[in-house]
């Protein structure tokens, strides 16, 4: 036993790592949203949802992602595969999350711009810890993630980072556009989108590559 390699990790420790990646997720998405400087990207359009109806934020979620695995099915057909389903139960777990952080962090709040930039900048540092968890536990992918993949090898066949990229970004800034539609349409004013929600979309990858690259060194999640 004290021989055995650091870096072997076994499927169910996997698990354990990707259930703390969606809790640190739901916090620092629940952080984002404290600061009042606007949430991420991802979580626009069901804080907005969340304001123009009895919907909790973790319903507006789940709701949410509900709809991208219908359109997962409906994009991908007799080729989406059964295990894809397993998207379903991980989004409860998230919502549940995002709303056991929303009242545990009930009372917190600031007193200048600056306060609410470090609560920003909190979030989004834990949002990338939580990603880079799920995505080093290898096991599944939520599915906005699953339904931009979906898109990509719809549209080009193969997956290059790059291009990747790209597709992330427009698929950020249409989530954030039908956010700023529904507050126009439904709400007083924009709520959700300010300049926290630039810096998450900005920031949030850089927080993810830091903490693979801290895994990395730990040997955490890698196989020999």
């Amino acid at each position: 036993m004290g021989n055995r390699p650091l870096d072997i990790v076994p499927r169910g420790l996997r698990a354990f790592g990707f259930i703390f990646g969606l809790a640190f997720m739901a916090l620092g998405v629940t952080l984002s949203i404290k600061s009042g400087l606007g949430t991420s990207p991802i979580s626009s359009v069901p804080y907005v949802l969340s304001l123009m109806s009895p919907l909790s934020l973790g319903s507006a979620t789940v709701m949410m992602n509900c709809f991208f695995i219908l359109m997962q099915i409906a994009i991908l057909r007799k080729q989406y595969k059964p295990a894809h389903l397993l998207q379903l139960p991980a989004v409860l777990i998230f919502g549940c999350f995002l709303d056991a952080m929303g009242s545990f962090l009930y009372m917190l709040n600031y007193t200048s711009y600056g306060q609410q930039w470090l609560i920003c900048f909190a979030g989004i540092a834990l949002t990338g810890l939580g990603i880079s968890l799920m995505v080093n536990s290898n096991l599944i992918v939520l599915p906005p993630e699953g339904m931009m993949l979906v898109i990509y090898v719809k549209m080009y066949g193969k997956i290059k980072n790059l291009v990747f990229g790209y597709v992330k970004i427009a698929f950020d800034l249409t989530l954030i556009a039908i956010a700023v539609a529904l507050c126009l349409a439904l709400l007083p004013k924009i709520q959700g989108v300010r300049e926290g929600t630039l810096a998450a979309a900005c920031l949030t990858g850089y927080a993810v590559k830091i903490f693979d690259k801290l895994f990395d060194r730990l040997r955490i999640f890698k196989k020999n």
